[in-house]
């Protein structure tokens, strides 16, 4: 997530930083180029 944005959302909202501390908490995650390929299952087991 684009942390600027959600930070301007959090405010706007009146979050009080929750949005922020959660994509905090998600981590920075991977980067996904374009016409890089990948695999998206359309069914989920756990």
């Amino acid at each position: 997530p684009n942390r600027l944005l959600t930070r301007y959302a959090d405010d706007l909202l009146g979050r009080g930083g929750a949005m922020v501390d959660a994509i905090d908490a998600i981590g920075r995650g991977e980067d996904c180029w374009e016409g890089v390929a990948f695999d998206l299952p359309a069914r989920w087991e756990p």
